[in-house]
């Protein structure tokens, strides 16, 4: 209850900083965009799956996510992000999709690229075999966006990410706490 509460004031709080926006003015934009992720810490998750005594089928590092913005004041934003969404399939299932808030600075946005900062919070649903309580945690991320000030941009991030899921082994016996994004590398278009 206490993380759902957490969520809701820190995404409720991210969306009325939108409402300083002047309707009027040049930082009423808002922006989408599209990522491809590499995941660092999935190789711990599946690891654990092995440890078990499953074949995992589907092991590809790769995490597809979706976030929306708004900017709010000259060179900061706000985003909510959905993902990067974690699937494991073979004798074993599991699914993680993380949602999470953050604030974005970008330096130097009227130039042809533009580096920015960007630190936040997510909290990971999740289901499956031998995995329990996504967990609340925080990321940090550097990034550079290539042609800013087009209709759609392309831009590369690097973040890490501390969310924890907790690991039930042997039924329960031991519970090992993974990070499965740990430092995540993406590649992302902005429209």
């Amino acid at each position: 209850m206490k993380k759902l509460l957490t969520i809701i004031l820190t995404l409720s709080s991210t969306i009325c900083l939108s409402s300083y926006a002047d309707e009027s003015s040049e930082y009423n934009d808002w922006y989408y965009e599209l990522n491809i992720n590499y995941l660092s810490g999935f190789s711990d998750l599946t690891d654990a799956y092995e440890s078990e005594g499953y074949t995992i089928d589907f092991e590809i590092p790769i995490g597809l996510s979706f976030s929306i913005g708004k900017e709010f004041a000259h060179n900061w934003s706000w985003d909510i992000e959905l993902g990067p969404m974690i699937l494991i399939a073979g004798d074993t299932n599991a699914t993680i999709i993380p949602i999470g808030a953050g604030v974005r600075y970008i330096f130097l946005d009227s130039t042809s690229l533009a580096p920015y900062v960007r630190a936040g919070i997510q909290n990971a649903f999740v289901s499956g075999d031998y995995i329990e309580n996504g967990g609340l945690g925080y990321n940090a991320a550097v990034g550079l966006i290539f042609s800013p000030d087009k209709a759609v941009s392309w831009g590369i991030e690097a973040k890490y990410d501390n969310t924890e899921i907790e690991f039930e082994h042997g039924g329960g016996w031991y519970v090992e706490d993974i990070e499965p994004y740990g430092l995540v590398i993406s590649a992302f278009l902005s429209f």
